[in-house]
């Protein structure tokens, strides 16, 4: 492949600045959060970040990060869960993940701030925008 692409590299960096995005995002989220009376929604958000983590699963580090698409490893058909009952899994659930968060916290009660609610909406955005973009681009 031309030019050479540092997958590996893309992998630490990728990994790298979703933790730093999830830590940021947790600072500002977890010290509003009152248990017991928001476990609905803490379950709600942890259901759709767990429809995430089960795509990455099926998948393999490898092709999480496009592994497929770049080159490094053989396209290959994924019918297990959630694959085979939710198109874009990871995308939905980190969509049903933060939507549940702004629904609890910022819609049901007006806990979250404004930076916080936007931060969600834009990373909500960039999320649809890349279903998008694999929708139109799709080769099945």
């Amino acid at each position: 492949r031309q030019p050479e692409i540092a997958h590996g590299s893309l992998m630490r960096d990728a990994k790298l600045y979703k933790t730093l995005a999830m830590v940021h995002m947790a600072r500002r989220i977890l010290p509003v959060i009152s248990l017991p009376q928001d476990l609905p929604g803490v379950l709600m958000a942890c259901a759709g970040f767990l429809i995430t983590i089960l795509a990455t699963i099926q998948l393999g580090m490898v092709r999480t990060y496009f592994g497929s698409e770049l080159g490094f490893v053989k396209p290959k058909w994924i019918d297990g869960f959630p694959y085979n009952a939710i198109p874009h899994p990871m995308i939905v659930g980190q969509l049903l993940g933060w939507g549940s968060v702004l629904y609890w916290f910022a819609v049901r009660e007006e806990r979250l701030t404004t930076e916080t609610i936007t931060l969600i909406g834009a990373h909500m955005s960039c999320y649809a925008l890349h279903m998008v973009q694999e929708m139109a681009t799709s080769s099945y």
